[in-house]
């Protein structure tokens, strides 16, 4: 999703310091170093002004309007720990609002994390990296769309060394930290170890959307773990990242995914939608099993 914001703020009840607020992060980026290995990807610290940094913590959302990627998705997800990754589309943000303050300051920041402005100057900046790194891509005819969502990772849940889909073309993630949270949370950057390449030879080719063991990778890189950090990362059949185990209940990870790629289909379907239909987390998750039992028996439904 793209938006314009000029003439949008207006309208809204904070008013024109958006637009600066706008500014601010697309001035942040602009000026943020690109490192280019093991592949391209940068950090922007701060990304946000602090102000309105505070501003999104005081008004996250309640926990209990998250729901577990299985429990949303329309489709069944192969990743084990998927349920423990819980998420609120952008878009959906304003209505788990609980009053009228949190809900304008969430219909402003879909604006402001959708704007056109913001998804140009992320591309400005990569563009070179991606020409270079994406060979399957038609680059001067390929159309964006830039897609958001609220998460909070719970205990156990981790992601192996592993490459997105194709159609991602950008990866972001703002590390939205409780304060008695480690620095160590952030996104892990790998590279492949030789045995790996040498059975694998084609390893960094392609994308296979398979999820590695960790013993054969080596940790390149980790990204802090800290309030108003923005990590980016350049997709590519090379780009191998991952999360660490959370291993303490006590402590959940947070933070605002930005994904832009090429396709029309959405991250995730909206939960206010599904809950307008009488759909809920539990329902919408025995569902999708059933299909998927269904599926393996080879029994039409």
């Amino acid at each position: 999703m793209s938006r314009n914001l000029r003439g949008n703020f207006k309208l809204m009840t904070y008013g024109d310091d958006w637009e600066i607020r706008l500014q601010h992060a697309i001035s942040n980026i602009r000026h943020a170093k690109i490192q280019l290995n093991p592949f391209p990807y940068f950090l922007v610290e701060p990304f946000l002004p602090w102000d309105l940094y505070h501003q999104m913590t005081e008004y996250w959302p309640k926990d209990s309007s998250f729901w577990g990627q299985s429990e949303l998705s329309n489709k069944n997800i192969a990743h084990l720990e998927a349920n423990l990754r819980r998420v609120i589309i952008m878009r959906d943000a304003s209505g788990f609002a609980q009053n009228n303050s949190e809900k304008e300051f969430w219909k402003n920041f879909e604006l402001l994390a959708h704007s056109e402005l913001l998804l140009n100057e992320i591309i400005i900046k990569c563009k070179k990296l991606i020409v270079n790194s994406r060979q399957d891509l038609d680059i001067d005819n390929v159309s964006y769309r830039m897609q958001s969502i609220l998460g909070m990772d719970e205990k156990g849940y981790f992601l192996g060394p592993h490459v997105d889909a194709s159609d991602t073309i950008v990866n972001l993630l703002l590390f939205i930290p409780y304060s008695h949270s480690p620095d160590n949370l952030g996104t892990s950057i790998y590279e492949p170890r030789p045995k790996l390449l040498k059975n694998v030879p084609r390893l960094t080719e392609s994308f296979s959307g398979k999820y590695y063991q960790e013993k054969d990778f080596k940790e390149v890189s980790r990204a802090p773990y800290r309030p108003n950090v923005l990590f980016g990362m350049v997709n590519s059949p090379s780009a191998f990242h991952g999360v660490k185990r959370l291993t303490d209940s006590s402590i959940k990870r947070r933070h605002i995914q930005w994904v832009i790629s090429t396709t029309n289909k959405d991250i995730f379907p909206s939960a206010l939608d599904k809950l307008e239909r009488g759909i809920t987390k539990n329902t919408n998750l025995r569902k999708i099993r059933l299909e998927a039992l269904l599926k393996s028996k080879n029994i039409n439904t």
